[in-house]
């Protein structure tokens, strides 16, 4: 299988590689189609506006970042509120 190293290469391979999936049709309303619109409605955005797809993938990198380091804070501030409560 041929390496695909990013940009749109990339974006290609995955649209070619899905479409041979059958992709679920969500219950109109339900939150598994509210949340599949809204994703769509950004990526739309960023490709509308023709923004660059390391910009895209930075952004999303960002993104899954912050919500990391949010995890990670909270874990630790419970892990020391457990620590108190053992004493």
């Amino acid at each position: 299988m041929k390496e695909v190293t990013g940009g749109l290469d990339a974006l290609l391979f995955l649209c070619y590689a899905t479409s041979k999936l059958s992709i679920p049709m969500y219950k109109p309303y339900s939150p598994e189609w509210h949340r599949y619109r809204y994703l769509k409605e950004a990526i739309d955005k960023y490709l509308d506006d023709y923004v660059d797809n390391d910009v895209i993938m930075g952004d999303i990198l960002n993104i899954v970042c912050d919500r990391q380091e949010a995890a990670h804070a909270e874990y630790h501030r419970l892990e020391d509120l457990e620590l108190k409560l053992r004493e």
